[in-house]
């Protein structure tokens, strides 16, 4: 006989096979999360190897400049004479008469240098603080009317005023920009040169184009652009302008204008590295924020998925027994066809013998009823009319014998 088989509720089903590849996608997500965020991490931390590097370079460029500078300027302090001499018409500088004078003031100019590279805006990447003390100390120690520092563009395409000083109203700005494609001469010689000394913008075609605010009502200017550079590039260029008639500059004073330049390549140096490393701390932050939600979320699912898998267990165990008392139904079942077929072989065999034994007296009662009938005297007509039901009520007796032997056999 058949087993009936016990069923797990559909709604179970449907919330495990729902819930599983839930699961599967909240963990792949959360890999291809860690993943992105795992190669942020690691093209920040390489960007920070390659301004570390820059910085290393830049900080040994910048102390040769450094020393080669103070070398030389201390060479030529005692001369008091500017390099390449002084051309008819020309403006320079003021220098003390004597050598001790000059050697002072060397001193004093170099002292304003060594406090400023020690000052904490430099070490912290302070850019916009780094940028006016340097201003205002070009300003006094080559003693110009404007220091100009301007900062290159991500694309290279221009110039940006990070910080204007004019020294007659001790007044900051910034904001101006200058277009480097139209200044081409200009930028090629920044590319090449340290340092860029012009006597008078008026007659030097590298620095033609470019806006002299300051220059005299006949257009004559001088300046010196001191190059910032970080690693094999440039980033800048700190201006130095003077007004009032051409200038031949001093090699004291370039020297000042690049160690100036050195203070400012430090400084944004050391604000790229701060800047690096407050990207790597964002990218931290936001990979172990979104892990951790990521991680509630798998917990959460797992969780669903425990219950779910404790549930299917529960049905399974029910299953299980509803299929063994299915046997044990089956099995008593079976005991009780068995014993049932017996019963109706007992039966049947209990009907033949009733039937063989009620037929024979009908027999003999049918039989003598016949002989009776043919027996009696014609004047006998009550018996006569008596015998016959007699024989009927006997044919009718076996017919039910019959049926009821036909009944035990269904």
């Amino acid at each position: 006989m058949p087993t009936p088989a016990a069923s797990v509720p559909p709604a179970a089903f449907a919330s495990l096979t729902g819930s599983v590849p839930a699961l599967l996608a909240v963990s792949i997500a959360l890999l291809a999360i860690a993943l992105f965020l795992l190669v942020r991490l690691i093209r920040v931390r390489r960007a920070k190897a390659r301004l570390v590097q820059e910085y290393e370079e830049s900080q040994a460029q910048i102390r040769t400049l450094e020393a080669g500078a103070r070398e030389h300027a201390a060479r030529r302090a005692p001369a008091a004479a500017p390099s390449g001499g002084h051309a008819p018409g020309s403006a320079p500088a003021p220098e003390p008469a004597s050598t001790e004078d000059a050697e002072s003031r060397s001193r004093a100019d170099w002292a304003v240098i060594d406090r400023l590279a020690v000052h904490e805006s430099v070490g912290e990447g302070d850019v916009a603080e780094v940028a006016r003390l340097v201003t205002e100390a070009g300003a006094r120690l080559l003693r110009v009317d404007r220091v100009t520092l301007w900062l290159a563009m991500p694309d290279g395409t221009s110039l940006v005023c990070q910080d204007a000083f004019h020294a007659p109203a001790n007044e900051h700005r910034r904001g101006a920009r200058l277009d480097l494609r139209e200044v081409s001469a200009y930028t090629a010689a920044l590319e090449q040169q340290v340092t860029l000394p012009v006597r008078q913008t008026r007659d030097d075609p590298r620095v033609r184009g470019l806006p002299d605010r300051l220059a005299s009502m006949d257009g004559s200017c001088a300046r010196l652009d001191a190059v910032i550079r970080i690693g094999k590039g440039w980033a800048g260029v700190l201006s130095h302008e003077h007004t009032g008639g051409p200038r031949t500059w001093l090699a004291r004073e370039t020297a000042l204008a690049t160690s100036l330049a050195a203070l400012l390549t430090r400084a944004l140096l050391n604000a790229r590295l701060r800047q690096t490393e407050q990207d790597i701390r964002t990218v931290q932050a936001q990979l172990e924020s979104r892990v951790g939600e990521r991680t509630d979320e798998l917990r959460r699912r797992v969780g669903e998925v425990e219950q779910l898998n404790r549930g299917m267990i529960n049905l399974l165990e029910d299953l299980q027994e509803a299929r063994a008392q299915a046997e044990r139904d089956a099995r008593r079942l079976a005991q009780a066809n068995a014993q049932l077929d017996a019963a109706n072989r007992e039966l049947e065999s209990f009907s033949y013998s009733v039937s063989h034994d009620l037929r024979a007296p009908l027999r003999n009662i049918a039989g003598f009823a016949e002989i009776l009938s043919r027996t009696l005297a014609p004047t006998q007509d009550q018996a006569r009319h008596q015998a016959p039901i007699i024989a009927t009520e006997a044919a009718r007796m076996g017919a039910l014998i019959d049926d009821l032997l036909d009944f035990s056999r269904i």
